[in-house]
């Protein structure tokens, strides 16, 4: 299985894929294979906020392509954002996508929860995740909090990195989530969260969104390569 990542989106959260999958697949035993081309993250954002998904698919596939033609035989894309346009995606692309949306469900629904918490951009919490979840299944900050949670996860991702008063204002948003709304989890919708959450004691049961992909990346490694040996 070779994998290949549309990076640059943003680059935090690239490197933090590439890291993780490193690990992982040292730690699983597997080899891996891995090619990375650069995407631009401000040309996504606008086109997220405009809801151009063809013409996002069109650019995602232009990389798939070039991923192609190095060997890979599966696509990751490294941001919950880069999913608005997946549907479209999956029509242009010559290899499988492996979705984070997927991830996500089956998440949720081997926990049996009833109601979970989104923070992200603006376009993640306002469609359940890009239609992942129905409207009974979610909850999201009030329209004051949403654009706070949506601005300081922005900074996360252009910035690199989380300042403590960013991580206040997140940490006491998603509190809300689950006291005021009670939500079972709030799902951390957004890669470069990790800059914030990552090692914190954040108040609330936070669940990094990244990380359950990355984890079904590696489970579906393996499953490739059982299959491969038989």
């Amino acid at each position: 299985m070779h994998i290949g990542i549309i990076g640059g989106i943003g680059p935090s959260s690239t490197e933090l894929y590439y890291r993780e999958l490193v690990r992982q697949h040292k730690s699983a035993g597997l080899t891996l294979e891995l090619t990375i081309v650069h995407a631009d993250i401000q040309q996504l954002t606008t086109n997220l906020l405009q809801n151009k998904r063809a013409e996002q698919a069109a650019i995602f596939q232009s990389f798939i392509e070039k991923l192609y033609c190095c060997g890979a035989t599966h696509v990751v894309i490294p941001s919950l954002a880069g999913h608005f346009c997946l549907q479209e995606l999956i029509q242009l692309s010559p290899i499988p996508i492996i979705s984070a949306l997927d991830c996500l469900k089956k998440h949720t629904q081997h926990n049996h929860y009833s109601k979970v918490g989104i923070l992200g951009t603006l376009p993640t919490m306002q469609t359940g995740v890009f239609g992942c979840f129905n409207q009974d299944e979610y909850v999201v900050p009030d329209r004051h909090d949403q654009i706070v949670a949506a601005e300081t996860y922005r900074r996360f991702a252009r910035n690199g990195y989380a300042s403590e008063v960013d991580k206040a204002d997140i940490f006491s948003i998603g509190q809300k989530l689950v006291e005021e709304q009670s939500a079972d989890i709030v799902f951390l919708a957004g890669t470069d969260f990790f800059l914030a959450f990552d090692g914190q004691e954040c108040g609330f049961h936070a669940v990094d969104c990244a990380q359950l992909h990355i984890s079904d990346i590696i489970a579906q490694h393996m499953l490739f390569a059982s299959r491969n040996e038989s």
